[in-house]
């Protein structure tokens, strides 16, 4: 999968002399590569954000993406939405 090669990639970087020169050479396919994003890569990304290494790859990248950034919203929304639904239900 494409993202646990960038997540390689963005961890050696972390451990070089000069760690953001190495991450701009890969974060722009990165961030090419959400063009097409499937529910696969969601489904690996939100993952990344519950793991205490990888948190720290998806956070870079939905610095860099308005496109990430507002997935993440909308599917965070969406559980909000869908709890607040479930709630009013059982109030009714």
């Amino acid at each position: 999968m494409k993202w646990d090669e960038y997540y390689k990639q963005f961890s050696k970087a972390r451990r070089s002399p000069r760690p953001m020169e190495v991450i701009e050479q890969f974060i722009p396919m990165a961030l090419e590569a959400m063009s097409s994003i499937s529910a696969e890569d969601t489904e690996w990304l939100i993952k990344g954000l519950r793991d205490s290494r990888k948190k720290w790859f998806v956070q870079l990248l939905c610095a860099r993406s308005d496109t990430l950034l507002m997935i993440f919203l909308c599917l965070w929304f969406g559980q909000q939405f869908t709890k607040m639904t479930q709630v009013t239900t059982v109030i009714l």
